[in-house]
C-alpha cells in the first residue's frame, strides 16, 4: 500500500478572488483531489464530486488505458467570499486518503 503523502501544490497564486495552482503527479496512487483551505479552514474542494468509472476516484479522471480524459480539470477555485488579507493553502489529496506536507 501507498504510504508516501503527494507532492505539495506549487506556484499558488491568487488574482482577486480566484485561486490557481500547480501539482505533481502522485505516480504511485494518483491525486484524487485538492483541498482549499482559507485562513485554517476548509472552504473548498477541487474537484467538488472527483469520478472515475474504473475505481478509485481521480482528479486526473483516467481511462482504462491510462489516457486522462478531456478536458482536463483546471487547478483553480473562486472564493465568493475573498477580501483583503486572505491566506490561502492548497492541499493534494491522494487515492488513499493521503495528503500532502505544507
Amino acid at each position: 500500500p501507498d504510504r508516501t503523502p503527494p507532492p505539495s501544490p506549487f506556484g499558488i497564486r491568487v488574482s482577486g478572488n480566484r485561486i490557481t495552482w500547480q501539482a505533481q503527479a502522485d505516480l504511485e496512487s494518483g491525486i484524487s483531489h485538492f483541498i482549499v483551505r482559507k485562513n485554517g479552514k476548509v472552504i473548498g474542494r477541487v474537484p467538488e464530486k472527483p469520478t472515475n468509472r474504473f475505481g478509485r476516484p481521480l482528479f486526473q479522471g483516467l481511462q482504462y488505458s491510462d489516457t486522462p480524459l478531456q478536458p482536463l480539470a483546471k487547478m483553480e477555485f473562486v472564493d465568493p467570499n475573498a477580501g483583503d488579507s486572505q491566506q490561502y493553502q492548497i492541499i493534494s489529496v491522494n487515492t488513499m486518503g493521503l495528503m500532502s506536507e505544507n
